[in-house]
């Protein structure tokens, strides 16, 4: 399946499928979606955790892990985050996005070609405190502890485009895989979606959206 690289309107890079026109982000900022889904509603509501412990599903171009590792870097904060990315990007794909032009804060370029570069399946220091795990799994194979992760990143493709990643027995895993209190960061807020977690036992919020997107949601597992 081909993909190519496209510029979103705040600069920064994201990659559209050819045969779906699925987009890894917002063509209305890719960073500036990724940063205000998942670092403002997500990880800088639970940092004062320590260490923190993150799951990734859906890696794609390696954005969210960048922007987490850069504020944790920041905020001096101890991180285990584990990305599940089935399909990678091809080096000659993620070598065009320009995270390290619009980041400028800390040693984007750097983080972003160990994001890509390290091996599969092996635990390493992305940054000091800052351990990463690439899994090559997809949600439905991984192997996930319970109790395990304090905040979760799901950024699959949309439900009409992967039905089977937001089905209900999905959800499940991963609601399982929470601590008490953890939060689970979406931007969809279809009504199946929202249904199958409230059933599951999350509670639910809907936050307001970045550009482009009216809304987001969010959800803890209270139990």
């Amino acid at each position: 399946m081909k993909r190519i690289h496209v510029i979103t309107a705040d600069g920064s890079s994201t990659i559209r499928w050819i045969n779906t026109g699925e987009c890894y982000h917002s063509t209305f900022g890719a960073l500036t979606e990724s940063k205000y889904i998942f670092i403002d509603q997500g990880f800088s509501v639970i940092s004062n955790k320590s260490p923190l412990r993150i799951l990734e599903v859906g890696m794609g171009t390696g954005l969210n892990v960048l922007l987490t590792c850069c504020q944790a870097v920041r905020e001096m904060k101890t991180v285990y985050y584990h990305a599940l990315e089935p399909f990678p990007l091809e080096s000659d794909t993620w070598k065009q996005l320009n995270y390290a032009e619009q980041i400028s804060v800390c040693e984007a370029d750097h983080y972003l070609e160990k994001i890509h570069t390290g091996k599969p399946g092996k635990v390493f220091l992305l940054a000091p405190d800052f351990r990463f795990l690439k899994d090559t799994s997809g949600i439905h194979e991984a192997v996930l502890s319970p109790d395990n992760y304090d905040l979760v990143y799901y950024d699959a493709f949309s439900p009409d485009t992967q039905p089977e990643m937001w089905n209900l027995p999905v959800l499940q895993k991963v609601y399982r895989a929470l601590t008490t209190n953890g939060l689970f960061l979406t931007y969809t807020v279809k009504g199946e979606v929202k249904r199958n977690l409230k059933s599951i036992g999350f509670a639910v919020e809907i936050l307001p959206g970045p550009p482009g997107k009216r809304h987001i949601l969010r959800a803890k597992k209270t139990d």
